[in-house]
Order: structure tokens, then sequence, then C-alpha cells
């Protein structure tokens, strides 16, 4: 059965305001109590190891298996992620320098469908509200909201499951209110179609990066994708920065950043 797709009021508030109305602020709350029945701190982290996996050339033969494999591969998985974590603190240096910081910004922006060890969230606690089902692994931080996110045909959506068994309900974000998203390093080639499709709509403002250590899985190629998408789509400018540290090795990291029409 398809999603249905809802338009929201022109007045509808992201922060689930007065003007919402009742029904979908009911909605709301049926879904955020269903997320937080679900585990999703645990879901989170099997994700994110396989996503290790992956960008490691390496592939999960039994998945059957697979607190065994992760086990097995525990201490060089948290090696990975506490590298992962500089470079992340690189990836932020470089908005700065690209002067893309979000703080350059008077209003908040936001960040879709991250979690702990991904946010931009712990540097930028003021300037950045997180859209994410994976938000409970952030804590609870101000501006860090449990919320299933979807993009449809470049427009950032709310997927909310329906009442009594009926389709759920895809719903805008409201691009009046909040127009500016920063994305980066999605995690299946899926994913990362929709965050093109982003990026191209006119109407939002994307800062869209990619970082990886050199010898990441395709960074290379992705990151050469990514300064292809930046030559077809208006006003948008593309940003490479290549480095090595002793303490995370050699890295790659590309961005694009596309203003609002």
């Amino acid at each position: 059965m398809s999603d249905s797709i809802k338009k929201p009021e022109s007045n509808f508030d992201l922060q689930g305001s007065n003007n919402a109305p009742s029904y979908l602020q009911k909605l709301f709350e049926y879904n955020a109590q269903l997320l937080e029945e679900q585990d999703l701190e645990t879901s989170y982290s099997d994700m994110f190891f396989k996503y290790f996996k992956v960008i490691e050339r390496s592939t999960l033969c039994d998945v059957d298996n697979f607190d065994a494999i992760r086990d097995q591969n525990a201490t060089n998985y948290d090696a990975w992620i506490k590298r992962r974590k500089d470079l992340l603190k690189v990836y932020i240096n470089f908005l700065r320098f690209c002067n893309l910081s979000p703080n350059r910004f008077k209003e908040p922006s936001i960040e879709l469908s991250k979690g702990v060890f991904d946010s931009l969230k712990s540097e930028y606690s003021k300037n950045i509200i997180v859209y994410s089902k994976y938000a409970n692994t952030l804590g609870s931080a101000k501006g860090v909201e449990l919320h299933d996110i979807t993009i449809r045909d470049g427009v950032p959506c709310f997927k909310l499951q329906n009442f009594e068994g009926r389709p759920p309900i895809i719903l805008p974000l409201n691009i009046n209110v909040y127009d500016r998203y920063y994305i980066h390093n999605p995690y299946s080639d899926k994913e990362a179609k929709t965050y093109e499709k982003l990026v191209a709509n006119p109407d939002l403002t994307v800062i869209y990066g990619l970082y990886g250590f050199s010898k990441d899985e395709g960074i290379d190629e992705k990151i050469e994708e990514l300064k292809y998408l930046k030559s077809y789509i208006p006003k948008s400018q593309f940003f490479e920065l290549r480095g090595e540290t002793q303490k995370i090795g050699e890295y790659h990291v590309g961005l694009i950043y596309k203003p609002k029409k």
C-alpha cells in the first residue's frame, strides 16, 4: 500500500505549534511514542557497523551471525569510530574555513538523519536542530527532535505512521520556516540519490558534504560525483580538501554549498 502525501498548512510549524491541526498533533505524539518504544540506539549502532564494513571493503557474509561478526571486529571498529570522530572535527573545521559554519547564519539550520557518531550537534549546539529517528543517541540536548525523516522529490518530509493500520502519511517540512539543511555522508547509494535531489531543490539552501579516509571504499569517486553534481546546479559552489595527520592518516573531504534561488 502506497504512502499518502499530505500537504501542510502554510503556517504549520515543525516544533508542533498551536497552529498545527489537532489531528497532526496527535499523529506526531503517536509517532514519537512508537519511536520511543523501538530500540533505535541498537538499530543505529548496527547500521553504522554495516557502514563500517562496506567502506572498509569488507562484507557481512553471515547476517545470521551478525553479533559474533561484530564481536570479532570490536577492536578495529572501536578504533575506527574514534578516528571517524576526529575526522568529523576536520570536516567541521573545513566548514568554518569555507565560511559555511552554522554559526554564520542567524537562524538555526536543520541536520537530517544523523546520530551520535556523525552529527554536527555536539559542536553547534545552538545553531543546529537535528531531525532524526536516531535522535535518542544524542541524549536530551535541546534542539534534538525524534522523527523518521525521508526525502521525496527533493523535499524533506516527516514519515508518519498512521492510526489503525491506515497508510503512512508523508508530510513535507515547512520550508518557509526552515530552508537550510546540512547533510553529509549518506549511508547508502539510495540515500545519496535522494540527497542529490535535495541539493537540486531551488527553494532550499543545502550544504552537502562527504568525508572519509583515503583508503575508504569509493571516497575519491564519490567526491568526483559531488563535483559533477555542482557542474549542473546553478549557483552552487564546490570545495575540496586533502590532508594527512599522524592521528587519523590521509583523508579526503568535499562539499557543495547551494543557496536557494
